[in-house]
């Protein structure tokens, strides 16, 4: 395990302090738990951006587009065909 500084605002550090408290855990593990956390939801949404099916293949061309500026019939196209 490596050292490491980080800075932290007064609300950032008073939260941390306060979760690190109440759970009674070293404020360091509570930072290691968030960043996992935050690693483990962005690598989930990179593979739905990536419109990547379960078995690695591609469904859709990516087009740069998120998926809030897709219009939903767009999305449904052929939902329920085979």
């Amino acid at each position: 395990m490596k050292k490491t500084s980080l800075y932290l605002d007064d609300e950032h550090l008073h939260l941390l302090r306060r979760i690190s408290q109440r759970e009674q855990r070293p404020q360091a593990e509570i930072l290691r738990d968030a960043i996992s956390l935050y690693a483990r939801e962005k690598l989930d949404h990179q593979f739905a951006l990536q419109r990547v099916g379960r078995d690695g293949t591609e469904r859709l061309p990516w087009d740069g587009r998120s998926i809030g500026e897709i219009p939903d019939d767009e999305l449904m196209a052929g939902f329920g065909q085979r």
